[in-house]
């Protein structure tokens, strides 16, 4: 990654003054800065190792419906509980989800932990079919997807 001599002193700056606000990370932060100023491109990954891969606006958009449904799945069923998303196949996901779960939109979900082994993308689709047939939401075709819910979570169990 190559920068222009105004970026990277731009970037060391903002890095110098986190260095005053969050003196937790001082040392971190001085690091990153005299790399930039030196252009010691070999050290710029290190800068940018903490930024995660971007999570595609279609997938946010699932995770918002996902989370959709299972907030009105539980109208139906309190005690269902939105399962989350695998860190290991998905996890822009779980990323994602967590952050939504952090603002007041979505409090009453819990925050999830690591999240299942297992990919929930396959049964959050099967879900997303039956409700799409009967927006809005009827208790039939919440009992559907109740019953959905507990039989392939309970496949998933050893």
């Amino acid at each position: 990654m190559i920068f222009s001599d105004e970026t990277r002193l731009l970037l060391a700056n903002q890095f110098r003054i986190l260095e005053q606000v969050d003196p937790t990370h001082a040392l971190k932060y001085q690091r990153f800065s005299t790399a930039l100023l030196q252009g010691f491109e070999r050290e710029y990954a290190l800068v940018w190792a903490e930024l995660a891969y971007p999570v595609a606006d279609s997938v946010c958009g699932q995770v918002q419906a996902d989370l959709r449904m299972f907030a009105t799945l539980q109208q139906f069923y309190p005690e269902v509980a939105f399962p989350g998303y695998s860190p290991d196949t998905e996890p822009g996901m779980l990323a994602y989800s967590r952050f939504l779960l952090s603002a007041d939109a979505y409090s009453r979900f819990a925050v999830l932990p690591d999240g299942p082994p297992t990919a929930r993308g396959s049964l959050y689709r099967e879900m997303h079919e039956l409700w799409n047939e009967a927006e809005p939401m009827t208790q039939d075709v919440a009992d559907r997807l109740q019953a959905l819910y507990v039989e392939r979570l309970s496949e998933e169990q050893p």
